[in-house]
Protein backbone atom coordinates (compact mmCIF):
# COMPACT_ATOMS: atom_id res chain seq x y z
CA UNK A 1 0.00 0.00 0.00
CA UNK A 2 1.16 3.49 -1.01
CA UNK A 3 -0.03 5.88 0.95
CA UNK A 4 -1.18 9.31 0.51
CA UNK A 5 -4.17 11.90 0.60
CA UNK A 6 -6.27 11.94 -2.40
CA UNK A 7 -7.11 15.35 -3.21
CA UNK A 8 -5.03 16.57 -6.18
CA UNK A 9 -4.43 12.88 -7.13
CA UNK A 10 -7.02 12.32 -10.40
CA UNK A 11 -9.69 11.49 -7.90
CA UNK A 12 -9.63 7.64 -9.04
CA UNK A 13 -6.30 6.49 -8.26
CA UNK A 14 -7.00 7.33 -4.56
CA UNK A 15 -8.98 4.27 -2.39
CA UNK A 16 -8.86 3.20 0.72
CA UNK A 17 -7.51 -0.50 1.67
CA UNK A 18 -6.04 -2.79 4.35
CA UNK A 19 -2.76 -1.37 5.67
CA UNK A 20 -1.15 -4.48 6.59
CA UNK A 21 2.22 -2.37 8.43
CA UNK A 22 -0.13 -0.44 10.48
CA UNK A 23 -2.65 -3.22 11.63
CA UNK A 24 -1.87 -5.40 14.23
CA UNK A 25 -3.62 -8.22 16.32
CA UNK A 26 -7.56 -6.85 16.88
CA UNK A 27 -6.69 -3.53 14.85
CA UNK A 28 -7.30 -2.89 11.68
CA UNK A 29 -5.90 0.13 9.58
CA UNK A 30 -7.46 1.55 6.55
CA UNK A 31 -5.34 3.90 4.69
CA UNK A 32 -5.99 6.36 1.52
CA UNK A 33 -3.17 5.43 -1.06
CA UNK A 34 -2.94 2.95 -4.11
CA UNK A 35 -2.44 -0.83 -3.91
CA UNK A 36 0.41 -2.50 -5.81
CA UNK A 37 1.44 -5.77 -6.42
CA UNK A 38 5.29 -7.11 -5.93
CA UNK A 39 6.80 -9.75 -7.39
CA UNK A 40 10.53 -10.22 -5.79
CA UNK A 41 13.42 -12.62 -5.83
CA UNK A 42 14.10 -14.07 -2.33
CA UNK A 43 17.79 -15.24 -2.36
CA UNK A 44 21.52 -14.74 -0.27
CA UNK A 45 24.04 -12.26 -0.86
CA UNK A 46 27.90 -12.89 -0.20
CA UNK A 47 28.18 -10.16 2.66
CA UNK A 48 24.73 -10.30 4.26
CA UNK A 49 23.76 -13.14 6.79
CA UNK A 50 20.42 -13.00 6.16
CA UNK A 51 18.69 -13.33 2.96
CA UNK A 52 17.45 -10.40 1.17
CA UNK A 53 13.94 -10.00 -1.33
CA UNK A 54 14.81 -8.17 -4.71
CA UNK A 55 11.77 -6.65 -6.27
CA UNK A 56 11.83 -7.16 -10.28
CA UNK A 57 8.20 -6.91 -10.91
CA UNK A 58 5.27 -4.75 -9.87
CA UNK A 59 1.87 -3.54 -10.94
CA UNK A 60 -1.35 -1.40 -9.75
CA UNK A 61 -3.78 -3.18 -7.83
CA UNK A 62 -7.03 -0.68 -9.01
CA UNK A 63 -10.47 -0.85 -8.21
CA UNK A 64 -13.05 -1.60 -10.70
CA UNK A 65 -14.20 1.75 -10.45
CA UNK A 66 -10.77 3.00 -11.76
CA UNK A 67 -10.21 0.68 -14.36
CA UNK A 68 -13.53 1.14 -16.21
CA UNK A 69 -12.94 5.11 -16.08
CA UNK A 70 -9.94 4.58 -17.63
CA UNK A 71 -11.15 1.44 -19.67
CA UNK A 72 -8.90 -1.04 -18.31
CA UNK A 73 -9.23 -4.67 -17.41
CA UNK A 74 -10.04 -5.00 -13.57
CA UNK A 75 -7.83 -7.39 -12.13
CA UNK A 76 -7.60 -8.27 -8.10
CA UNK A 77 -4.16 -8.78 -6.18
CA UNK A 78 -4.48 -12.76 -6.66
CA UNK A 79 -5.70 -12.51 -10.45
CA UNK A 80 -2.16 -10.28 -11.07
CA UNK A 81 -0.62 -13.37 -9.22
CA UNK A 82 -2.29 -15.92 -11.39
CA UNK A 83 -0.91 -13.67 -14.61
CA UNK A 84 2.63 -14.07 -13.21
CA UNK A 85 2.19 -17.60 -12.69
CA UNK A 86 1.25 -18.19 -16.47
CA UNK A 87 4.73 -16.51 -17.14
CA UNK A 88 6.52 -18.80 -15.16
CA UNK A 89 6.88 -21.25 -17.90
CA UNK A 90 8.97 -18.55 -20.27
CA UNK A 91 10.81 -17.08 -17.21
CA UNK A 92 11.93 -20.02 -15.48
CA UNK A 93 11.57 -22.80 -17.95
CA UNK A 94 11.80 -26.34 -15.78
CA UNK A 95 12.84 -24.87 -12.50
CA UNK A 96 10.93 -25.82 -9.42
CA UNK A 97 9.71 -22.60 -7.95
CA UNK A 98 8.05 -21.85 -4.06
CA UNK A 99 5.74 -18.36 -4.36
CA UNK A 100 4.83 -16.81 -0.79
CA UNK A 101 2.24 -14.49 0.00
CA UNK A 102 0.08 -13.13 2.22
CA UNK A 103 -3.47 -13.54 3.09
CA UNK A 104 -4.96 -11.58 -0.08
CA UNK A 105 -3.90 -14.43 -2.09
CA UNK A 106 -5.54 -17.01 -0.28
CA UNK A 107 -7.80 -18.37 -3.27
CA UNK A 108 -8.90 -21.39 -4.71
CA UNK A 109 -8.57 -19.90 -8.64
CA UNK A 110 -5.03 -19.10 -7.68
CA UNK A 111 -4.28 -22.05 -5.79
CA UNK A 112 -5.70 -23.84 -9.33
CA UNK A 113 -3.02 -21.96 -11.86
CA UNK A 114 -0.43 -22.13 -9.64
CA UNK A 115 -0.87 -26.12 -9.94
CA UNK A 116 -1.25 -25.76 -13.34
CA UNK A 117 1.88 -24.24 -13.87
CA UNK A 118 3.82 -26.08 -11.62
CA UNK A 119 3.98 -23.42 -9.02
CA UNK A 120 4.45 -24.22 -5.39
CA UNK A 121 1.78 -21.43 -3.49
CA UNK A 122 2.14 -20.62 0.13
CA UNK A 123 -0.39 -18.54 2.11
CA UNK A 124 -1.75 -17.42 4.79
CA UNK A 125 -5.35 -19.18 4.98
CA UNK A 126 -9.00 -17.68 6.20
CA UNK A 127 -10.13 -19.73 9.46
CA UNK A 128 -13.50 -19.74 7.45
CA UNK A 129 -12.28 -21.91 4.86
CA UNK A 130 -14.24 -24.30 3.36
CA UNK A 131 -12.62 -27.75 3.09
CA UNK A 132 -13.82 -31.05 2.55
CA UNK A 133 -12.56 -34.45 1.56
CA UNK A 134 -12.24 -36.39 -1.39
CA UNK A 135 -15.48 -37.53 -3.18
CA UNK A 136 -15.73 -41.39 -2.28
CA UNK A 137 -15.83 -43.70 -5.19
CA UNK A 138 -19.06 -44.00 -6.98
CA UNK A 139 -20.08 -47.07 -9.02
CA UNK A 140 -20.26 -46.92 -12.82
CA UNK A 141 -24.01 -48.02 -13.15
CA UNK A 142 -24.85 -45.41 -11.09
CA UNK A 143 -26.93 -43.02 -13.04
CA UNK A 144 -26.59 -39.13 -12.57
CA UNK A 145 -23.56 -36.74 -12.10
CA UNK A 146 -20.42 -38.25 -10.38
CA UNK A 147 -19.26 -35.84 -6.98
CA UNK A 148 -16.88 -33.75 -6.72
CA UNK A 149 -15.63 -33.91 -3.38
CA UNK A 150 -17.15 -35.37 -0.12
CA UNK A 151 -17.93 -34.33 3.70
CA UNK A 152 -17.38 -31.16 4.53
CA UNK A 153 -14.34 -31.25 7.02
CA UNK A 154 -14.41 -29.77 10.46
CA UNK A 155 -13.25 -25.82 10.74
CA UNK A 156 -9.86 -25.09 11.50
CA UNK A 157 -10.70 -23.56 14.74
CA UNK A 158 -12.38 -26.30 15.49
CA UNK A 159 -9.37 -28.66 14.95
CA UNK A 160 -7.73 -25.75 16.93
CA UNK A 161 -9.25 -25.72 20.45
CA UNK A 162 -10.18 -30.06 19.69
CA UNK A 163 -8.32 -31.96 22.61
CA UNK A 164 -7.94 -34.42 20.37
CA UNK A 165 -6.35 -33.03 17.98
CA UNK A 166 -2.52 -34.43 17.67
CA UNK A 167 -0.12 -31.93 17.63
CA UNK A 168 3.99 -32.45 16.23
CA UNK A 169 6.61 -30.27 17.38
CA UNK A 170 9.63 -28.77 15.70
CA UNK A 171 11.91 -25.71 15.12
CA UNK A 172 11.85 -23.94 11.92
CA UNK A 173 13.45 -20.94 10.55
CA UNK A 174 11.47 -17.91 11.62
CA UNK A 175 11.78 -14.03 11.10
CA UNK A 176 14.96 -12.61 11.90
CA UNK A 177 17.10 -15.26 11.25
CA UNK A 178 16.27 -17.36 14.36
CA UNK A 179 14.99 -20.72 15.30
CA UNK A 180 11.46 -20.83 16.29
CA UNK A 181 10.19 -24.19 17.87
CA UNK A 182 6.33 -24.75 17.31
CA UNK A 183 3.40 -27.44 17.09
CA UNK A 184 1.89 -27.91 14.00
CA UNK A 185 -0.54 -30.34 12.42
CA UNK A 186 -1.64 -30.63 9.39
CA UNK A 187 -3.97 -32.55 6.64
CA UNK A 188 -5.05 -32.48 3.05
CA UNK A 189 -8.03 -31.60 1.80
CA UNK A 190 -10.09 -29.99 -1.31
CA UNK A 191 -10.30 -26.57 -1.00
CA UNK A 192 -14.09 -25.12 -2.78
CA UNK A 193 -16.04 -22.58 -2.89
CA UNK A 194 -19.23 -21.97 -4.63
CA UNK A 195 -19.78 -22.05 -8.59
CA UNK A 196 -16.13 -23.61 -9.07
CA UNK A 197 -14.34 -27.28 -9.15
CA UNK A 198 -12.49 -28.05 -6.10
CA UNK A 199 -8.84 -28.10 -5.82
CA UNK A 200 -6.34 -30.20 -3.76
CA UNK A 201 -4.37 -28.32 -1.32
CA UNK A 202 -2.58 -29.22 2.46
CA UNK A 203 -3.60 -27.10 5.22
CA UNK A 204 -1.05 -26.53 8.28
CA UNK A 205 -1.82 -24.94 11.55
CA UNK A 206 0.55 -23.68 13.61
CA UNK A 207 1.17 -22.70 17.20
CA UNK A 208 4.19 -21.24 19.43
CA UNK A 209 5.35 -23.47 21.91
CA UNK A 210 4.50 -22.49 25.76
CA UNK A 211 8.25 -22.14 26.17
CA UNK A 212 8.94 -20.14 23.23
CA UNK A 213 9.47 -16.18 22.77
CA UNK A 214 7.42 -13.93 20.32
CA UNK A 215 4.20 -14.31 19.16
CA UNK A 216 1.78 -16.41 20.46
CA UNK A 217 -1.40 -16.33 18.09
CA UNK A 218 -2.28 -19.37 16.00
CA UNK A 219 -1.70 -19.26 12.05
CA UNK A 220 -3.60 -21.26 9.72
CA UNK A 221 -1.51 -21.60 6.13
CA UNK A 222 -2.16 -23.60 2.43
CA UNK A 223 -0.01 -25.02 0.21
CA UNK A 224 -1.13 -25.74 -3.52
CA UNK A 225 1.09 -29.09 -2.90
CA UNK A 226 -0.48 -31.74 -1.17
CA UNK A 227 2.42 -33.62 -0.46
CA UNK A 228 4.41 -30.87 1.20
CA UNK A 229 5.31 -31.51 4.80
CA UNK A 230 4.01 -29.09 7.94
CA UNK A 231 7.59 -28.24 8.43
CA UNK A 232 8.08 -27.42 4.98
CA UNK A 233 5.31 -24.86 4.49
CA UNK A 234 5.87 -23.59 7.92
CA UNK A 235 9.78 -22.54 6.63
CA UNK A 236 8.42 -21.46 3.04
CA UNK A 237 6.11 -18.79 4.98
CA UNK A 238 9.32 -17.58 7.20
CA UNK A 239 11.32 -16.66 3.99
CA UNK A 240 8.60 -14.02 3.60
CA UNK A 241 9.87 -11.75 5.56
CA UNK A 242 12.75 -9.97 3.87
CA UNK A 243 10.13 -8.54 1.55
CA UNK A 244 8.55 -6.72 4.64
CA UNK A 245 12.70 -5.48 5.27
CA UNK A 246 12.45 -4.64 1.61
CA UNK A 247 9.94 -2.24 1.51
CA UNK A 248 10.79 -0.82 5.17
CA UNK A 249 14.35 0.09 3.61
CA UNK A 250 12.34 1.67 0.71
CA UNK A 251 10.63 4.35 2.53
CA UNK A 252 13.83 4.83 4.93
CA UNK A 253 16.14 5.44 1.60
CA UNK A 254 14.27 5.83 -1.69
CA UNK A 255 11.34 7.64 -0.68
CA UNK A 256 8.86 5.18 -1.48
CA UNK A 257 6.20 6.99 0.80
CA UNK A 258 6.65 10.38 0.60
CA UNK A 259 6.76 11.33 -2.89
CA UNK A 260 5.06 15.16 -3.75
CA UNK A 261 3.57 14.48 -6.79
CA UNK A 262 0.06 12.43 -7.14
CA UNK A 263 -0.83 12.38 -10.80
CA UNK A 264 -1.57 9.41 -12.16
CA UNK A 265 1.40 9.47 -14.45
CA UNK A 266 3.79 10.42 -12.45
CA UNK A 267 2.71 7.62 -9.95
CA UNK A 268 2.79 4.78 -12.72
CA UNK A 269 6.50 6.06 -13.61
CA UNK A 270 8.27 6.69 -10.43
CA UNK A 271 6.89 3.39 -8.38
CA UNK A 272 8.06 0.93 -10.63
CA UNK A 273 11.64 2.91 -10.50
CA UNK A 274 11.81 2.93 -7.18
CA UNK A 275 11.53 -0.72 -7.02
CA UNK A 276 13.87 -1.31 -10.14
CA UNK A 277 16.35 1.44 -8.13
CA UNK A 278 16.66 -1.07 -5.10
CA UNK A 279 17.39 -4.25 -6.83
CA UNK A 280 20.13 -2.50 -9.20
CA UNK A 281 21.53 -0.99 -6.48
CA UNK A 282 22.19 -3.88 -4.56
CA UNK A 283 23.32 -5.85 -7.53
CA UNK A 284 25.76 -3.00 -8.34
CA UNK A 285 27.06 -3.50 -4.64
CA UNK A 286 27.81 -7.02 -5.00
CA UNK A 287 29.54 -6.47 -8.13
CA UNK A 288 31.56 -3.85 -6.64
CA UNK A 289 32.27 -5.68 -2.98
CA UNK A 290 32.02 -9.25 -3.99
CA UNK A 291 33.87 -10.37 -0.59
CA UNK A 292 32.45 -7.86 2.03
CA UNK A 293 30.35 -4.79 2.00
CA UNK A 294 31.68 -1.55 3.66
CA UNK A 295 29.62 -1.17 6.49
CA UNK A 296 29.04 2.56 7.84
CA UNK A 297 30.12 3.14 11.79
CA UNK A 298 27.36 4.32 14.13
CA UNK A 299 28.58 6.25 17.32
CA UNK A 300 25.37 4.83 19.15
CA UNK A 301 25.39 1.27 18.49
CA UNK A 302 27.87 -1.08 16.44
CA UNK A 303 26.82 -2.26 13.31
CA UNK A 304 27.59 -5.94 11.77
CA UNK A 305 24.90 -6.50 9.33
CA UNK A 306 24.58 -4.53 6.32
CA UNK A 307 21.81 -2.74 5.49
CA UNK A 308 20.47 -1.29 1.85
CA UNK A 309 21.77 2.11 3.14
CA UNK A 310 25.61 0.58 3.14
CA UNK A 311 24.60 -0.67 -0.26
CA UNK A 312 23.50 2.72 -1.59
CA UNK A 313 26.32 4.37 -0.04
CA UNK A 314 28.90 1.99 -1.97
CA UNK A 315 27.74 2.41 -5.47
CA UNK A 316 27.23 6.50 -4.74
CA UNK A 317 31.05 6.49 -3.72
CA UNK A 318 31.98 4.19 -6.89
CA UNK A 319 30.07 6.96 -8.80
CA UNK A 320 31.24 10.03 -7.13
CA UNK A 321 34.86 9.07 -7.48
CA UNK A 322 34.99 9.22 -10.91
CA UNK A 323 33.09 12.91 -11.13
CA UNK A 324 36.76 14.57 -10.74
CA UNK A 325 37.67 16.83 -13.79
CA UNK A 326 39.77 14.50 -16.12
CA UNK A 327 42.80 16.94 -16.61
CA UNK A 328 43.44 16.61 -13.14
CA UNK A 329 46.41 14.06 -12.08
CA UNK A 330 44.81 10.97 -10.51
CA UNK A 331 47.22 11.00 -7.89
CA UNK A 332 47.24 15.01 -6.99
CA UNK A 333 46.67 15.83 -2.81
CA UNK A 334 44.61 18.69 -3.41
CA UNK A 335 41.30 18.70 -5.65
CA UNK A 336 40.34 22.26 -4.88
CA UNK A 337 40.34 21.55 -1.09
CA UNK A 338 42.36 18.61 0.71
CA UNK A 339 41.61 15.14 -0.09
CA UNK A 340 41.06 14.28 3.09
CA UNK A 341 38.68 17.10 3.87
CA UNK A 342 37.01 15.87 0.67
CA UNK A 343 36.64 12.13 1.51
CA UNK A 344 35.36 13.28 4.32
CA UNK A 345 32.94 14.88 3.34
CA UNK A 346 31.84 12.75 0.19
CA UNK A 347 31.62 9.65 3.27
CA UNK A 348 29.09 11.73 5.49
CA UNK A 349 27.26 12.57 1.70
CA UNK A 350 27.39 8.46 1.04
CA UNK A 351 25.14 7.57 4.07
CA UNK A 352 22.96 10.90 4.07
CA UNK A 353 18.95 9.63 3.58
Amino acid sequence: MKRGSGGEANGSCIKGGYDAVRSGGQRVAVTLGIRWSCLAWRGRLPWSARPWALPFAAVPVLSAKTCQQQGKRHRSGSEWAAVWAGKRHRWFPGRPIVWVGDGEYATVALVRACQACGVRWVTRMRWDASLGDRPVPQPQSKRGRKPKKGGRQPGLRDRLTDPATAWQEGTVPWYGGRKQPVETTTGAALGYRPGADPVPMRWVLLRPRDDAPGHRNPWALLCSDPDASALEIVAWYGGRWPIEVTFQEMRACLGFETQRHWPRQAMARTTPCRFEVFRVVVLRAQTLHPGSLPVGTQTWYPQTEATFSDALAAVRAHVWEHLHDTNSSEKAEMCLIPRSLWECLQNLACFAA
